[in-house]
């Protein structure tokens, strides 16, 4: 028979301590453990959460006073989830496989008499019996409901990983990555190699989680990467941290979390500019080669839904969300609505519609919505404008001394200036340098007193093309073009936008162009007058679209000037 407590609070992570070595040789016990529920991770993040996250811990001993299970968890409100939140890929207990039924039920149980309104949310429950005990176990299976979902995996030794490493596509891509500079795959095994290069790895993650979900891990939990740090410290062998390093500098990166037989993903990057040669894919193959030199069997990509891990993976095995309520009716309150929130999820995937995507869009849809609305409306009273092509040659002019905080394609600084953005155009924003780094295209971003207050992209075009228009202006020949200047509302009128414009003028000289092009609408008056006194002068105007005979579009422009 065994004996459960429950702990709360700084009580819950002092035993954490004491009892650190008991409870790491039952993980050694536990077949289905990952380092998720190990008590180096869940120490380390009660102390660095504390002041969001109510730490609580469920314990059970022998009648001999053995200690046979732990369950950690952290309390926020009516919140009552595996420890780790969202940072921790998978959640639950950990117990000898002999006790696993009489320990679950007994803590769920002490859990429900303590919290009768709070329901206990374990995401992604790894092991099998596990899940059909929540399933289908008598009381504890009516009081639960489970979202199910796959977890990908790659199995490291198999002929699809060297089969892939062989393609003539790889290697090509490696070859094109190697002429960039000096390339090298390595293992990062302690905090301070992580640390040297954590900077770069937080602005490329950061970059594409805004960019595809709105959300800023790092920058929006200024925790996180001292958490990971000091995880790292603690306990260097729970961590898998492997990179893509190019001219010494992060290329693509992976942070996995290393179980007995797996690596779990928890999280990659790579830098957009690079991705036109895969470096993620690449990486993700060398790790699982390094991952089979090291023993282990699988790396799993973790659930998600994303398409680029199920493209990869090997096999695929099952896993869920536990929602455990305090009693069977508080779940079969909920069982409808959560049966049309599976039932909808499901149809949207099989019709290639992810729910994430559909609720970001709505979000911001309906975030700049009165923002359409004011431009809809001033339009109505104003005429169309025209767009403005300005020409410039840049080798022709002196310049003084680099202007101070320019930056070029620095992903901290675009993060940076995304994050003073409003909320309704940050993801915009992020969407759009993502498409245009990947692209070739280059943003200059510029720093005063501390903070990214303009930033600007150049690109190398043999056209102009504006939004709107169907036609397109075709330069006399290639040059770059300033596509965008943007300084932000509260930084204007103190000649940030001269100065950035003036060092990406400077670099075009120094590169050798003799043609530089920008192009302004004519309603925008501050824009005009700024490049106008950097020395543009004004060479077409773009009129409104005229219809031709076959129905197409073509713009109507008059030359002012040629260039010379």
């Amino acid at each position: 028979m065994l004996s459960f407590t429950l702990l709360e609070g700084e009580a819950a992570v002092s035993w954490a301590q004491e009892n650190e070595s008991a409870w790491t040789a039952l993980l050694a016990d536990c077949t289905w453990s990952t380092p998720y529920v190990a008590p180096e991770f869940s120490v380390t993040w009660w102390t660095h959460y504390s002041t969001d996250w109510h730490a609580a811990l469920v314990f059970a001993r022998a009648p001999d006073g053995e200690l046979r299970g732990v369950m950690p968890l952290a309390r926020q409100g009516k919140a009552l989830k595996g420890v780790g939140a969202n940072q921790a890929e998978y959640q639950g207990w950990v117990c000898r496989d002999s006790d696993s039924d009489a320990f679950a039920k007994g803590a769920l149980a002490l859990l429900a008499e303590r919290y009768p309104h709070h329901r206990v949310e374990l995401r992604y429950v790894l092991d099998a019996p596990c899940l059909a005990l929540l399933e289908r176990g008598g009381t504890l299976g009516k009081r639960t409901l489970l979202r199910t979902h796959h977890r990908p995996l790659l199995e490291v030794n198999s002929s699809a990983v060297a089969k892939a490493l062989r393609k003539k596509g790889n290697k090509s891509k490696l070859s094109r990555l190697r002429r960039l500079g000096a390339l090298s795959f390595r293992r990062l095994r302690t905090a301070e190699e992580l640390a040297a290069v954590f900077d770069d790895f937080i602005a490329a993650y950061d970059f594409r989680q805004g960019a595809q979900y709105d959300v800023m891990r790092f920058a929006d939990d200024t925790r996180k990467a001292d958490f990971h740090l000091d995880w790292m410290r603690r306990a260097p062998d729970q961590l898998y941290v492997t990179a893509m390093m190019l001219n010494e500098r992060i290329a693509a990166a992976m942070i996995c979390v290393r179980s007995r037989r797996e690596l779990h993903l928890a999280m990659s990057c790579y830098r957009p500019e690079l991705s036109a040669h895969s470096p993620g894919k690449l990486l993700v193959y060398e790790t699982a080669r390094m991952a089979a030199a090291d023993g282990l069997q699988l790396l799993d990509l973790t659930p998600g839904g994303d398409t680029w891990k199920d493209a990869m993976a090997t096999q695929r095995q099952p896993t869920a969300e536990a929602l455990i309520y305090a009693n069977a009716l508080q779940a079969q309150l909920r069982r409808p609505r959560e049966y049309l929130r599976t039932s909808l999820r499901r149809a949207l995937w099989a019709r290639g519609l992810p729910p994430h995507r559909i609720k970001q869009q709505v979000v911001r849809a309906l975030r700049m919505m009165p923002e359409q609305v004011a431009e809809r409306t001033r339009a109505l009273v104003r005429p169309r404008p025209t767009h403005l092509i300005y020409h410039q040659n840049p080798s022709a002019r002196e310049y003084g001394e680099r202007p101070p905080g320019l930056a070029v394609n620095s992903l901290q600084a675009v993060n940076a200036f995304a994050t003073a953005l409003p909320k309704s155009y940050r993801q915009a924003f992020l969407v759009g340098a993502l498409e245009r780094l990947a692209a070739g295209e280059r943003i200059y971003t510029l720093e005063h007193d501390g903070r990214i207050v303009s930033s600007g992209w150049l690109a190398e075009r043999d056209e102009c093309q504006v939004p709107g228009f169907s036609g397109r202006f075709a330069l006399p020949r290639p040059a770059p073009m300033v596509l965008e200047l943007l300084t932000l509302s509260a930084q204007r009128r103190q000649g940030h936008g001269r100065q950035l414009l003036e060092g990406m003028l400077q670099d075009m000289a120094e590169a050798g162009w003799r043609d530089s092009y920008l192009c302004v609408r004519s309603d925008n008056a501050a824009c005009r007058k700024l490049v106008e006194r950097a020395g543009f002068r004004l060479l077409a105007q773009l009129g409104r679209p005229a219809a031709s005979s076959d129905g197409n579009y073509r713009i109507a422009y008059s030359k002012m000037e040629t260039p010379p």
